[in-house]
């Protein structure tokens, strides 16, 4: 299976999505940025919230190619013109945003933290929030090598697949319903 892209340009695409709040750790990305030659790379962000003002002015002040798209209710069609899906997330619980991407086949860049390692297990590529470099060094990887990228894509739908259809979920609760009930 291919990676689905419909881009018309050169330009590698990077997307996120999520409320604009301190916890979505924003302002990661855009000292992460600083450290990358980010020409013909843009960032969309889709979402809303009490950051939005502060979060466009670090843009605008650090010159970086990233927009500010606001609240969409198509979210699973837009994501198939993107490239990567990056989450710079301080602490998340089951993440509806990730499964998105993983369930239209977009390659992952995310935080290293424990809920998005249990969501994707080796389906990802991980970045260390307490160094921006590091997310410069795994972008640049990702860009670099399409077939990877790919191939992450195809296992994280693999892995949607596999875990989280709501048959799966079914089958599990009446695994936990027979277990209390045959143990009376």
């Amino acid at each position: 299976t291919q990676l689905p892209l419909t881009k018309s340009s050169d330009t590698f695409r990077l997307v996120s999505v999520g409320a604009l709040r301190k916890g979505k750790n924003y302002l990661y990305l855009i000292e992460a940025f600083k450290k990358i030659d980010h020409h013909n790379i843009v960032l969309d962000i889709y979402g809303e919230g009490p950051e939005k003002e502060n979060l466009q002015l670090a843009i605008d002040q650090a010159k970086l190619p990233f927009v500010l798209k606001g609240q969409v209710n198509n979210i699973h069609e837009i994501l198939t013109q993107y490239d990567l899906f990056v989450m710079p997330s301080m602490f998340e619980g089951f993440s509806l945003s990730v499964l998105e991407a993983m369930a239209v086949q977009l390659p992952l860049l995310l935080s290293d933290i424990p809920s998005f390692r249990e969501q994707c297990a080796d389906t990802a590529v991980y970045f260390n929030l307490n160094d921006p470099a590091d997310f410069a060094i795994q972008l640049n990887h990702l860009m670099l090598d399409k077939i990877f990228r790919e191939q992450l894509a195809f296992a994280a739908k693999q892995r949607v697949i596999n875990n989280f259809t709501l048959a799966h979920h079914m089958q599990g609760l009446n695994n936990i319903y027979e277990e209390v009930l045959g143990n009376q």
